[in-house]
């Protein structure tokens, strides 16, 4: 800056001064803003997943990792299955003979259960429905 020597370029450079700093404080405002904006939460998860997406080695990197976690999932539950199948069928099989063997020497009982069971649901709806008239 050069020496200021008369009132009319004072003025001069406090207007001129004013003005940078006017100039500044609406520069500073936009720097906050984008700034603020870019510190939100779903900007950070966008930046972030485009940083994912366009970086070739990483989306690689993930995928595999992604493809290797579901075999080995697979291969446990195959496993897991293979081990609890024996005892599985062993359970089935032993209820399935039991209810055939309850069903078959208990007949006659399960008839007249149900048998008594339909003649409760039918007589009580007809109750209501004479009741009703």
């Amino acid at each position: 800056m050069q020496k200021i020597t008369t009132t009319i370029e004072l003025r001069a450079a406090i207007a001129l001064l004013e003005e940078k700093q006017e100039l500044q404080e609406k520069q500073l405002k936009e720097q906050f803003y984008a700034t603020y904006e870019s510190f939100k939460t779903i900007n950070l998860f966008k930046k972030v997943l485009i940083e994912v997406v366009t970086s070739p080695g990483l989306m690689s990197g993930m995928i595999s990792s992604v493809v290797e976690m579901i075999q080995r999932r697979n291969r446990e539950s195959k496993e897991k299955e293979e081990s609890e199948n024996t005892i599985h069928t062993i359970i089935k099989s032993l209820l399935k003979t039991g209810v055939s063997k309850l069903v078959i020497e208990n007949s006659d009982s399960l008839l007249l259960l149900g048998q008594y069971i339909i003649k409760r649901i039918f007589q009580h709806k007809e109750k209501k429905d004479k009741g009703e008239e």
